[in-house]
């Protein structure tokens, strides 16, 4: 009975880790942490993606003070106009804060992004390339829902597979200029990875 009993347990733990380990859709993998593979799509593609980020207590960028804040919908729209090379326009519809110490419930329109994709390395198992990005500031700096500052971003991207898994590491430098010291910049390094 014991040797029964202990047999179902093992079935079902390798039941829970297969149902794990399935391969579900990934398509918005990206959202909270925007790790970009470094695969591009093939030649004459074009995407349309979606999303609708939502942050408690982030700080205003006036003030300091934590309230929580929305962005969305979010759009994107991807064309390859070659195998190795992407493409991407990114428009945040609408961006607003709710019960701000401040300025109560604000919104705005968002920012837009344009970002370049480039792959260098397409072998069996393993893709090397680069993004380079920068984004135009639309959003209203005076209830704080925007820094109102110029942002670029360079990374170079990396993306190995194994079978079904797939690996993807973004490293490099992000530039933000400061939003209340003019002739001020922040110098960040950009990284991020991903099990997919």
């Amino acid at each position: 009975m014991n040797s029964i009993i202990v047999r179902a347990m093992q079935r079902l733990g390798i039941a829970l880790a297969a149902l794990l380990l399935l391969p579900f859709s990934v398509a918005a993998q990206t959202r909270p942490l925007m790790t970009e593979p470094a695969t591009t799509a093939p030649a004459g593609r074009i995407v349309l993606e979606s999303a609708f980020d939502v942050m408690s207590s982030e700080p205003n960028f006036l003030t300091g003070e934590p309230r929580d804040v929305w962005a969305g919908p979010l759009l994107r729209l991807v064309y390859s106009p070659a195998d190795p090379v992407e493409l991407d326009v990114e428009w945040v519809a609408r961006v607003g804060a709710r019960d701000d110490p401040d300025f109560g419930t604000v919104s705005d329109f968002g920012d837009v992004s344009l970002r370049a994709k480039v792959r260098f390395v397409d072998r069996e198992g393993f893709d090397l390339g680069a993004r380079f990005g920068v984004t135009l500031p639309q959003t209203s700096f005076g209830n704080g829902l925007g820094p109102n500052t110029l942002r670029m971003s360079a990374q170079m991207l990396a993306t190995g597979r194994v079978g079904p898994v797939a690996l993807h590491a973004n490293g490099g430098l992000a530039l933000y200029d400061e939003a209340l010291r003019p002739h001020e910049q922040r110098d960040f390094l950009a990284y991020g990875l991903a099990l997919e």
